[in-house]
């Protein structure tokens, strides 16, 4: 992956619109980057924004810096937003185009590009995997960036990462791992020892049934009891069953001769039922005969009532009382209205007594008199309003009057009422009474007909009564009160032969469960056979991947090792390295443990440990370690980047580190760009790169 060109616009110390073009350079161009703070004296190239410059690129890719600067703290001071944009070619002269902007609001956006043609996902996590997915970074590989600061972007924590005091043989076993793509292997081992746990797991709990299996058909009943109690129990039921049968045929007859006698006494009692009856119906007849002619003989006295009361009503002459009536209503209305024009009068003479009018002009007292407004008099108002009240209290009288002679004639039409509905009530009785001799007969005839039927079903009767008799006769004597007792039999009986059925059942079930546990058990032990072969093959993978991991490596290690070792003779340090992943374990002889072994052999060829060394020399074993790892997985296609970003890495180091580090440099592929405090180096570069920090502001000036 070859960098083309970084568009930066208030990234970091970085103002807007800064850019830097590599297309300048050729691929394996040394440049060097060196700072120039004008805001602050004595300051030199700090914060100049050298360092910056790197991290945006690592910034656009990844969204992460080496020093994890997250959030909005990426975006310039006072600016809202950060943007940052790298141009970049392929393996197969494919543009790419990434641009990374983030809002100090927490709005965080990428895109990416491949030939013009938009790549992002519908999310910024999705077009991040995808991304880096592109690069050829697997999903589950979580140490990604650390591998990119280990071959990518070296600093002075990169360079110790590998050959660091710090660093531990499985932190350097693992990024061997990482760069050489073997996490599959990984996986394959956590895969193998999950399905071993799981298969493990399985093989438990099988062996848990199969011992429970084994105590549950030691601790079983003999089979051969149970069969034997089977055998006993059907002999007893067929006993039973004999039994019972002989005594339902007794309880048959006994049931039949109950059942004619209950009959014969259900006939006796309805025909001495029927009998009276009979007897209380015809006492009901000669009753109700006798009502009748006892209404039949005050026929005369109702007569001469009726008569009475006609006459009452001719005298009264009621013919006249409507229109009297009327008349009367007519005159209690016009008097009432007479009485109430008085009293409005009355009312609005006093309301005028009470509230003077005034004239708006002279204020003088104003009042109506005949509809027309004129001078306030008191004395001609009160006298009017006495009249008025006098004449109020004779209409009153005569009101009082007239309403008492028209209660009078109320109550007059109210009696005639009454008399009028007892003449008609009285010759409603009289139309009645004159239906009751035919009554009467139908009644004599209705009675003779009822004692007629009721002695005819009386002999029906006597009948039926006799006829049970004879079949009674039929049956042999036999003692109804052994009926209930064989009852109890029969039911004790059928309650012995269910249970011995359910004791049957029981131990049926019992066999029956005993010989499939017997079944169970064998499937089980066939299916531990299984499980302990499946647990074997998972066994021998969980070994087995780690030994083809360490293989691997192993095949990895020699050239690692001789390139590691060239690049330290470039530099003439007179020592050389040797890598190794099995070291025998103190507690068993000829046993050995996985571990990666890191040995320095130095100038009298003998064997130090890493420890011992100085910083400097430290250094450059991390350096050499460093280069070699990445020239190795670049050749192989573990890493796809190019370029190789340096932050101060020989600043440490004396002018002869300095002189055998770039004897190194020129055997390194890729674009380098190298970040220095030492200006004095610029005469060993052709091309030199200076970022230049003014008012707060960095730019980028290429020469």
């Amino acid at each position: 992956m070859i960098l083309q060109k970084v568009s930066i616009d208030s990234f970091g110390v970085f103002g807007q619109d800064v850019e830097m073009d590599f297309e300048r350079y050729s691929n394996d161009t040394k440049i060097l980057i060196i700072g120039e703070n004008n805001d602050a004296a004595g300051a030199d190239s700090n914060g100049a924004g050298k360092t910056t410059l790197l991290n945006a690129i690592s910034w656009g890719i990844f969204g992460r810096t080496p020093t994890d600067n997250t959030g909005s703290s990426v975006v310039h001071r006072g600016m809202g937003k950060c943007t940052v944009s790298l141009q970049l070619v392929d393996s197969e002269d494919r543009e790419i185009i990434i641009k990374r902007s983030r809002k100090t609001e927490g709005g965080h956006t990428l895109q990416w590009f491949i030939n013009k043609e938009p790549q992002t996902k519908r999310t910024m996590v999705a077009t991040q995997k995808n991304l880096l997915n592109y690069f050829g970074i697997l999903e589950s590989n979580t140490e990604y960036y650390n591998d990119f600061l280990n071959t990518t972007y070296f600093s002075i924590e990169a360079v110790k990462a590998f050959a660091g005091k710090r660093s531990t043989s499985r932190d350097r076993m693992d990024l061997i791992g990482r760069f050489l793509n073997l996490e599959l292997l990984d996986k394959c081992t956590s895969k193998a020892k999950v399905y071993s746990n799981n298969v493990k797991s399985k093989i438990n709990t099988v062996e848990g049934q199969i011992e429970f299996l084994q105590n549950k058909l030691t601790a079983e009943a003999d089979v051969q009891r149970l069969k034997s109690e089977i055998n006993d129990a059907k002999v007893q039921i067929k006993t039973y069953q004999q039994e019972t049968k002989e005594l339902k045929k007794q309880v048959e007859v006994l049931a039949k001769i109950k059942d004619l006698q209950e009959q014969l006494v259900d006939l006796t009692l309805m025909k001495e039922r029927t009998a009276t009856d009979l007897e209380t119906i015809i006492s009901i007849y000669a009753n109700q005969q006798k009502g009748f002619e006892e209404k039949l003989s005050k026929r005369d006295e109702i007569k001469q009532n009726i008569e009475n009361q006609e006459q009452i009503l001719i005298s009264k002459n009621v013919h006249d009382l409507p229109a009297n009536i009327n008349k009367l209503e007519q005159e209690l209305s016009s008097c009432t209205n007479k009485n109430v024009v008085i009293e409005q009068k009355v009312l609005i003479i006093e309301n005028q007594l009470e509230n003077h009018l005034e004239c708006p002009d002279c204020q003088s007292q104003l009042m109506f008199q005949d509809d027309e407004l004129t001078s306030f008099n008191k004395t001609s108002l009160s006298k009017k309003s006495k009249d008025l009240k006098n004449k109020q209290t004779i209409f009153i009288k005569e009101h009082n009057k007239i309403k008492k002679e028209l209660d009078d004639l109320y109550d007059d039409e109210k009696e005639n009422r009454r008399l009028e509905y007892e003449i008609k009530t009285g010759y409603k009785e009289l139309a009645e009474l004159n239906e009751i001799p035919e009554k009467i007969k139908l009644l004599k005839e209705e009675k003779k007909e009822k004692k007629t039927a009721t002695l005819k079903y009386l002999k029906g009767l006597e009948k039926k009564k006799i006829k049970l008799e004879l079949k009674i006769k039929k049956y042999p004597p036999e003692d109804l009160e052994l009926y209930d007792d064989i009852i109890s039999t029969i039911e004790v009986n059928e309650g012995a032969l269910e249970n011995l059925k359910d004791t049957i059942a029981r131990n049926q079930t019992r066999i029956e469960a005993f010989d499939k546990d017997v079944k169970d058990l064998d499937k089980l032990k066939e299916q531990e056979d299984g499980l302990l072969a499946q647990f074997a093959d998972y066994q021998f993978w969980v070994e087995g991947f780690p030994s083809i991991r360490r293989w691997m490596i192993e095949s990895f290690l020699p050239s690692f090792e001789e390139q590691t070792n060239s690049y330290l003779n470039k530099m003439e340090v007179g020592m050389r390295v040797r890598f190794d992943t099995l070291t025998e374990k103190k507690s068993k002889k000829g046993e050995f443990k996985e571990e990666f072994d890191l040995s320095i052999i130095d100038e009298q060829n003998k064997k130090r440990a890493l420890e011992t060394y100085s910083g400097g020399e430290t250094k450059r074993i991390g350096v050499c370690v460093g280069f070699a790892l990445r020239e190795l997985t670049l050749n192989k296609g573990y890493s796809n980047f190019s370029f190789l970003l340096m932050d101060e890495v020989i600043d440490s180091l004396d002018e002869t580190g300095i002189g055998e580090f770039f004897n190194l440099l020129d055997n390194i592929t890729g674009l380098k760009l190298l970040i220095t405090h030492n200006s004095d180096l610029k005469s060993r570069f052709s091309n030199v790169v200076r970022i230049a920090k003014t008012d707060g502001k960095s730019t980028i000036h290429q020469t």
